[in-house]
């Protein structure tokens, strides 16, 4: 299961048997997500305590509680899968301030105030995640990273083959994109599969042929000028034009050399010099 919000700070510990309060991001709103794959089991409207409500029973049985929300996008008997966005943070209900009221159930119990399941024990902190300082102090024992602990590591995969600008990803497959490009050897979880796409994230898609189960071997760019290092059409100073530029710190693949030239990329004529590339595995 994952943490519903992508900027974890938990304002108040397992209270109301055993559930979470998950802060607003600074005081914006945030997206709520899906904990787990699942249907929408119940959508409730509780004044005197949670105010907008969604219930979801997953898979496995559990149901998963999300109050005081702002928002809610789904609706009952609706199919969602982890990380997807159900709904958004808010103040309804009763509550001394806007947050996300976050709680687990086991299989007999539908109640907002009778989550009885510890959510440290059930969700994990995934890769796109960002866990806030206070939350790390008090909580960094109980607090369990998806990509460190989780002991299936088949889905965990590295970008490779890809041009030197990166990897391009969408918002779905075939979709549009994002304007977030991966470069070589980024480490990924690939969470589902499909047509030759591989979801890493909300929301988020990638070509599968362009993940490896072993980390490629890499150079990084170092000491080009602040423009960047030259990409040229061909392994020479004088004799060719200038394509592009990679940044200092891009990673790299090389996929031939010549002299002191490297080809930097699967596509014909793409050249740099060997002097600004150091390897790094």
């Amino acid at each position: 299961m994952i943490f519903p919000v992508d900027f974890i700070k938990v304002t108040q510990g397992p209270h109301n048997s055993k559930a979470i309060d998950l802060a607003t991001n600074n005081g914006i709103y945030q997206d709520v997500r899906a904990a787990q794959d699942g249907v929408v089991h119940v959508i409730d409207w509780q004044p005197n305590s949670g105010g907008n409500v969604i219930y979801i029973k997953h898979d496995d049985g559990i149901i998963s509680q999300y109050g005081h929300l702002s928002k809610v996008y789904v609706k009952k008997g609706q199919r969602v899968s982890l990380g997807e966005i159900i709904g958004k943070e808010g103040a309804t209900g009763k509550v001394t301030g806007p947050h996300l009221h976050f709680g687990l159930s086991s299989p007999d119990v539908n109640f907002y105030h009778d989550a009885n399941l510890n959510v440290f024990d059930y969700c994990y902190v995934y890769p796109w995640q960002v866990v806030d300082a206070s939350t790390k102090e008090k909580y960094g024992k109980e607090l369990k990273y998806y990509d460190e602990i989780n002991p299936d590591r088949d889905n965990i995969k590295y970008v490779y083959d890809v041009d030197d600008e990166g990897l391009n990803v969408r918002e779905s497959p075939n979709g549009k994109k994002t304007g977030k490009l991966l470069t070589t050897a980024t480490k990924v979880i690939v969470y589902e599969e499909k047509d030759g796409w591989s979801r890493i994230g909300p929301n988020e898609w990638v070509f599968s042929r362009y993940l490896s189960n072993k980390c490629p071997i890499y150079y990084v760019v170092i000491g080009a000028d602040k423009e960047g290092l030259n990409v040229r059409n061909k392994p020479s100073l004088y004799l060719s034009k200038v394509l592009n530029t990679i940044k200092n710190g891009s990673r790299v693949q090389v996929y031939d050399t010549d002299g002191t030239w490297a080809k930097v990329s699967k596509e014909e004529n793409r050249w740099c010099s060997k002097k600004y590339l150091e390897k790094v595995n």
